[in-house]
């Protein structure tokens, strides 16, 4: 496609893909399987570098299977028993076996924890150490992007981070659009198969109680109350429940959006609930879905990977207004409108990490991207005369992000300092 280049479609198959749990924890443990994989003898200890974003959106995240918290116990887990072919399914093997000498090891041998501020959003180093040697191994600005490993204090391997050029940073969103529009069809049936497995979780998560039970909750309250089951109450339901079960540590897996599992079920789900709703045909879903999924990895081109803002609730939030806007026939105004009616709403959320709470904030986000879609269908549009929203798509995103990467800094460092509090003891 002119304009933005012919590989986008493998961009956006390198950058929507499964994850099993929180993507968080299971990047630190797929560093230390890593690790593993290059250390001679068996792992006695280990110790991590971490940044302030990664280790504020590990610490809470529940790990698969267990339904337990913790940096230290998924970093050995995966140094003990990790898949490192498998991504961020890295821990997809674990056994109960497993999780006992996790546990014991972690009972001996306390995991190091430093946090580091003057690094990239997303990095971690896992320094593994056995009687017979050491390795190190750097993981940097992208969930599955090895950029160093030292053994025995040699560099076996290394390359700058952020490697990749995104070919949406050449892009305007107008061009996204009419990719999603024409592309060919057989490009993107990873996204069907994204959209049944973000669905499944939503299942999984009515059936069970995993996490804080959000969507089973509402699930109930519906019932009792009969409450209407149009698409934004579904939307809201079946989100929630999709998170409880990803953050409450269910083993089916999540179709991540930009190394975010939450980001994918915010950006698929609303759009095959709406497309079942309305009755839109299987092709002009697929459209939409191509499409929710840009504008979610657009918007990061902006406002950034990790930081202090909520990624579901900004990049996928306004992935989910456009493309449900394009999909039940709105034309650019529309999605312009839809797209600010979002960002007025929602800019201002916080992450404050990883964890069962998610589920609140991710269909907080689902629901309220459908309504800015139907409102702007309806004529509603916040103005650009209201703060911080622009008169086109790209001038919101730039205030958006100047406001969530520059202005969010320092919020953001309360809060990795606020859960450093409650999880690094004090030394001393």
């Amino acid at each position: 496609m002119a304009g933005c280049g012919e590989e986008v479609v493998d961009f956006l198959k390198r950058q929507v893909r499964p994850a099993l749990g929180c993507t968080d924890p299971g990047v630190i443990a797929l560093a230390a399987a890593t690790a593993r994989r290059y250390l001679s003898g068996t792992p006695l200890k280990m110790r991590l570098v971490l940044s302030g974003n990664l280790f504020k959106n590990a610490s809470g995240a529940r790990i698969p299977r267990l339904g337990e918290a913790g940096i230290p116990l998924a970093a050995l887990l995966g140094a003990l028993a990790g898949d490192a072919d498998a991504g961020l399914e890295v821990l997809k093997s674990v056994t109960e076996e497993d999780v006992v000498r996790a546990k014991e090891l972690l009972k001996r041998n306390p995991v190091d924890i430093e946090v580091r501020e003057i690094c990239p959003d997303l990095f971690v180093e896992a320094h593994l150490f056995s009687e017979a040697g050491e390795v190190l191994v750097r993981i940097e600005d992208d969930y599955t992007n090895v950029t160093l490993v030292k053994v025995d204090g040699e560099t076996l391997f290394q390359r700058r981070g952020d490697d990749e050029d995104s070919p949406l940073s050449h892009c305007d969103w107008e061009r996204l659009k009419e990719f999603a529009s024409s592309a060919p069809l057989d490009n993107f049936g990873f996204l069907l198969e994204g959209l049944e497995m973000n669905m499944s979780l939503a299942l999984l998560g009515l059936e069970g109680r995993y996490g804080l039970g959000v969507g089973k909750a509402l699930q109930s309250l519906g019932e009792k109350y009969r409450f209407a089951q149009d698409p934004l109450t579904r939307t809201r339901l079946l989100t929630a429940a999709a998170v409880d079960a990803r953050m409450g540590g269910a083993e089916l897996p999540a179709m991540s959006t930009g190394g975010s599992g939450n980001q994918g079920i915010c950006a698929f789900l609303p759009i095959g609930i709406l497309a079942e709703h309305f009755g839109i045909d299987p092709e002009r879903k697929v459209r939409g879905l191509v499409f929710s999924n840009l504008l979610t990895l657009y918007a990061k081109e902006f406002i950034g990977r990790l930081g202090g803002a909520c990624g579901a609730a900004i990049c996928a939030g306004i992935g989910v207004a456009a493309a449900a806007t394009w999909m039940l026939g709105g034309g650019d105004r529309e999605i312009t409108a839809a797209v600010n009616n979002l960002a007025g709403n929602l800019s201002g959320m916080v992450c404050d990490g990883g964890k069962p709470g998610c589920a609140f904030k991710v269909s907080t986000s689902a629901y309220e991207a459908v309504l800015a879609s139907l409102l702007s269908l309806n004529g509603v549009e916040i103005g650009r005369t209201d703060g911080i929203v622009g008169g086109s798509i790209r001038e919101t995103m730039e205030n958006v992000a100047m406001v969530c990467s520059k202005g969010m800094r320092e919020t953001d460092r309360c809060i990795c300092k606020i859960i450093e509090g409650k999880v690094i003891p004090e030394k001393g």
